[in-house]
């Protein structure tokens, strides 16, 4: 197992996988994802257009979640607008 994480989460993300008793390596920057992705099994990523065109290149099959696009727009910690309400009446 292999994740990048926000560098705010990493030691917690790595707590978790060892909690869990799977061996994972968690850093907030991989700097050889050609080569992770050429050897993975499975890659489950964001699927923002960057990420898409990268990985549909390798072999490994993906998962795609979805890129939560105000956060994305805006790097800082604001939550997303809630969607309108509907009006009774």
């Amino acid at each position: 197992m292999t994740q990048q994480a926000r560098q705010d989460d990493v030691e917690a993300t790595r707590r978790a996988y060892a909690e869990m008793g799977i061996t994972a390596r968690v850093e907030p920057f991989l700097n050889d994802v050609p080569a992770l992705l050429q050897s993975a099994h499975l890659v489950i990523g964001r699927a923002g257009g960057s990420s898409v065109a990268e990985i549909t290149t390798r072999a490994a099959p993906p998962f795609w979640c979805p890129c939560p696009l105000p956060r994305a727009m805006n790097r800082a910690k604001t939550p997303a607008p809630s969607p309108p309400q509907a009006r009774a009446g």
